[in-house]
């Protein structure tokens, strides 16, 4: 997995680097660890706004066979910011990657209303009662 930070307007500072890339990267990895996976993390200082919310947290996740993930959050802080980027990037990786696999996997059998796999089914107890029943059948 390739993790790339970058700073727009800003100087980026060792600690901020080592936060985002411990914060985001180390989480992606959890959940999707391949070697083609790449992170692009930017953040940037947006200047003076009226909220007060003057930092943003841009991440971009690139997945093998997937559409990319993208994620934008601002905050009065930079460091609050990609904790606010950190939860919302992991649910939408975890959804993308559901999506991949093929959702929640319902096989035959395992959904609501099938038979168990090994438990007869109806037409097959009937006949069970029904032969038990005429024994010279």
């Amino acid at each position: 997995m390739k993790v790339i930070v970058k700073a727009r307007h800003m100087n980026l500072t060792p600690a901020l680097t080592e936060h985002a890339e411990e914060k985001l990267g180390n989480a992606i990895a959890r959940i999707f660890d391949r070697p083609d996976v790449k992170i692009e993390i930017e953040l940037s200082e947006l200047g003076r706004s009226d909220d007060g919310l003057n930092k943003e947290c841009r991440v971009t996740v690139f997945m093998p066979h997937s559409n990319p993930v993208n994620i934008i959050e601002k905050a009065e802080d930079m460091y609050k910011a990609i904790d606010l980027a950190h939860d919302r990037v992991v649910n939408q990786v975890k959804r993308q990657r559901e999506k991949k696999r093929g959702g929640a996997r319902a096989t035959k059998g395992n959904r609501p209303g099938d038979a168990a796999p090994d438990a007869p089914e109806t037409w097959e107890k009937e006949v069970m009662e029904f032969e038990s029943s005429n024994p010279e059948a």
